[in-house]
């Protein structure tokens, strides 16, 4: 899952959640996960962006503010 809008985008803006938090994008796709268990499936690729952990940790964040709760996510291999 990689946040790219015009709001906010982790390519250009980086992974940071406090850039995503001051972002217009948080307000607009705010999503409530009240009571959701949510497992991220994260693929390793060669070629990326940024740390795929870095990533993780981004997404265990927002999970955990919109009152969700991450199960442990497997990572997987892929290719580019």
């Amino acid at each position: 899952m990689i946040e790219h809008t015009s709001l906010y985008s982790q390519y250009k803006s980086g992974i940071a959640y406090d850039t995503y938090a001051d972002s217009a994008a948080n307000a607009e796709y705010r999503t409530s996960l009240d009571g959701i268990d949510v497992a991220v499936w994260y693929v390793d690729r060669e070629a990326k962006a940024f740390s795929g952990r870095d990533h993780l940790e981004f997404w265990a964040e927002w999970i955990q503010r919109s009152h969700g709760n991450m199960l442990p996510s497997p990572r997987l291999e892929g290719v580019n």
